[in-house]
């Protein structure tokens, strides 16, 4: 599942919308989608695990629980966590939250 890295590690989501445009929200187009760990909370009440994040910092990948407790090792959003590469060029982490940390969010827990 793809996640919004300019999040961070908080769990938190951009509230649903069918008419949502990211540009029209905010002139970065950092403002949308959910954190990796407000999908593995969502993961984990649907019966998946999360097994690892893509070092580009874009998808998190996830199986159903009962494969990957035999198969796989799970772990933590914290420790699959990787901020996104292309957005790094232009910002840190910190600074990317920071320019839309003022528009609404949602709890992702």
């Amino acid at each position: 599942m793809e996640y919004n890295a300019s999040f961070g590690r908080k769990a938190i989501i951009v509230k649903y919308d069918p008419d949502f445009s990211r540009f029209k929200k905010h002139r970065s187009g950092w403002y949308h989608g959910a954190s990796l760990a407000a999908l593995a909370n969502l993961g984990e009440k649907k019966g998946y695990d999360l097994i690892c994040a893509d070092s580009a910092g874009v998808n998190g990948f996830f199986v159903r629980r009962n494969i990957a407790k035999r198969e796989l090792e799970t772990l933590s959003a914290e420790d699959a966590f990787y901020p996104q590469k292309k957005r790094l060029n232009v910002a840190t982490e910190e600074q990317q939250f920071d320019v839309i940390k003022h528009l609404n969010f949602e709890d992702g827990g």
